[in-house]
């Protein structure tokens, strides 16, 4: 059924804004919920749907995951939503920021697999290695 239902809105003109909306109440989440989600603050997730603030790559990459869907169709939204920048470098950082999101994402995932498989010795050496290197 919440295929169907996005099916239908893809094929409306909606901004990003009011796509996002639909996604989040069609889902029954609220905005605090998916503002928590991408580590915003629910006034600029508010902005994100009220058409204030457009989505950084990371966050529409991060809101496709949430909601299984494809970035493209929320890049798609964005790019459709601003008629004076029709720029396509910008286009082009728009898709490598989303594509360097992804492949943070795939090695985060990586990594925390790696982890989870070693033994507690080594999850320990693991974790002080990842902390001094994080302080220095």
């Amino acid at each position: 059924m919440k295929q169907k239902k996005r099916d239908s809105m893809n094929s409306r003109t909606l901004t990003i804004g009011e796509f996002l909306r639909q996604l989040r109440k069609d889902e029954g989440v609220r905005q605090s919920d998916l503002a928590k989600q991408l580590g915003v603050k629910t006034s600029t997730y508010s902005a994100y749907e009220n058409g204030r603030i457009k989505p950084a790559p990371d966050k529409l990459y991060a809101l496709a995951q949430y909601y299984d869907i494809n970035v493209e169709l929320l890049v798609s939204k964005v790019k459709g939503s601003d008629e004076t920048d029709s720029n396509t470098s910008n286009d082009a950082l728009a898709l490598a920021a989303i594509k360097e999101a992804k492949d943070e994402v795939a090695m985060m995932e990586e990594l925390v697999y790696y982890f989870r498989n070693l033994r507690p010795a080594h999850k320990k050496a693991v974790y002080e290695l990842a902390k001094s290197l994080y302080i220095s």
